[in-house]
């Protein structure tokens, strides 16, 4: 039987030094945080990449549609591009589900929130654990708290 070294770490206790990281925990965590920068790092340049797609895409549509070429396709590198249409909608809120229950139910505002606050109820609330990260000012505004070094903030 394996015993969980994270489990032997007390929550928050204040009172009592920080207990001595085990190393698995500090190689992982060391892990962990170079996956996590890397994770950064790629999605900051997918969003660069989206947005000079998005800029190329723009200018590609006003060329094609000044050269009146709207109705054509253009065969690039085996693919064809065609100028078409892309729709849209706003984001579903339970704001606006209110509203539109509420001309639903002529004007009846409190029988629409009280539909939506049906629907809320309904929902599946899950909670699992999770890795927070904070900066080095979170890690000196609570006491104790254990660092890979096995040497407790403050």
């Amino acid at each position: 039987m394996s015993i969980n070294p994270i489990a032997q770490v007390p929550a928050k206790n204040t009172a009592t030094a920080s207990p001595a990281i085990p190393n698995a925990v500090k190689v992982l965590t060391q892990q962990y945080m170079e996956l996590q920068r890397e994770y950064t790092r790629r999605t900051e340049e997918l969003s660069q990449i989206r947005e000079s797609r998005r800029l190329a895409e723009q200018r590609l549509i006003t060329a094609i549609s000044q050269s009146d070429l709207a109705g054509y396709g253009i065969t690039y590198q085996g693919n064809k591009l065609t100028l078409g249409q892309d729709t849209s909608y706003d984001t579903l809120t339970y704001k606006f589900l209110e509203e539109c229950l509420a001309k639903l139910y002529g004007g009846d505002v409190d029988k629409s929130r009280k539909v939506v606050a049906f629907i809320k109820k309904q929902r599946v609330r899950q909670t699992v654990p999770i890795i927070k990260i904070g900066g080095p000012a979170a890690s000196r505004s609570r006491p104790n708290t254990p660092t890979t070094d096995g040497v407790g903030g403050d």
